[in-house]
């Protein structure tokens, strides 16, 4: 069995910052992957690729002990250009690989204590997340991203009102927003509102990040977790949400703790601003301290 199987596409990803251009893989199976993986949790991924990524980009799965079902499509790769100004990201959609299809998924890969569906692009359609809650008994999250995100003709993010929650929200029993993306996705202008209408149609528990000042967690509990201590520097952020819910996940399927999950995802996903590359995934070991602090 597994702890935890992130679904949606892997990226590739162009970051500007103050005009300097840097090269990463992205996606929720890169970061939400790879931090749970490396926080012990036996983990699995499910996405599509296209001819233009090769082999050895992606090498570090294997070499991680992550088990993956990557299709290789004829098309392109997921490719986002994202251009970090002062007050926000301006987030450039290049190219998108083809639909992940429910037949795509192993069927031992819905043996899994939690199951991350993170689409980035649009990848995952309803009709996806309706035949994983009839096959699969693993807890089911989504990342809201990728269902409430349009882009227009230039290929620029825009998020707007889901209107496919109706179908899609009693389906999962856990769903993470970022602070814009729900007050967006729910038309309103207060943060309990929106959490309150997404509890409404049916999840146990909604996640909304906020950021640097922390995230609120509703349903089960309600909680503001906040960092404890400000990371030591700020070298990048990208994925740091992806990071939160891939640890939260596993935590939480393992435990049934949201307090506890939520702290534990809070030091690592705060750990992995400080740093770049795969040197952003912390393990367990290397936070036992911070994590006794709480």
């Amino acid at each position: 069995m597994f702890d935890l199987v992130v679904i949606g596409h892997i990226a590739k990803d162009t970051i500007i910052r103050e005009g300097v251009k840097t090269y990463s893989v992205g996606g929720a199976p890169y970061y939400a992957g790879i931090a749970a993986r490396k926080m012990g949790g036996k983990v699995g991924i499910v996405s599509k690729i296209g001819a233009d990524l090769d082999d050895s980009s992606l090498s570090f799965f294997r070499e991680m002990g992550i088990q993956t079902c990557i299709r290789r499509t004829e098309g392109l790769t997921t490719s986002f250009e994202l251009e970090y100004l002062k007050d926000f990201r301006k987030l450039k959609l290049k190219q998108v690989c083809e639909p992940i299809l429910f037949e795509d998924v192993p069927k031992h890969f819905l043996n899994s204590r939690s199951i991350l569906i993170s689409p980035i692009a649009g990848e995952i359609s309803p009709i996806f997340v309706e035949k994983l809650h009839s096959e699969s008994e693993s807890l089911i999250a989504a990342d809201a991203q990728g269902f409430v995100r349009r882009f227009d003709s230039k290929g620029i993010a825009q998020f707007t009102f889901w209107k496919d929650a109706e179908r899609i929200l009693p389906l999962l029993d856990i769903v993470k927003f970022s602070k814009r993306e729900a007050l967006t996705a729910m038309n309103c202008d207060d943060i309990e509102e929106a959490a309150q209408k997404i509890l409404n149609f049916g999840p146990e528990m909604v996640i909304i990040t906020l950021g640097d000042e922390g995230v609120v967690i509703r349903g089960k509990e309600n909680l503001l977790i906040k960092p404890k201590t400000p990371p030591k520097r700020v070298l990048e952020t990208t994925g740091a949400g992806d990071i939160f819910l891939g640890v939260f996940l596993l935590e939480y399927a393992l435990t049934k703790n949201v307090a506890n999950s939520g702290n534990i995802a809070t030091i690592v996903a705060t750990k992995s601003v400080e740093a770049t590359g795969l040197s952003r995934f912390v393990t367990r070991e290397t936070i036992e301290k911070d994590i006794q602090k709480f």
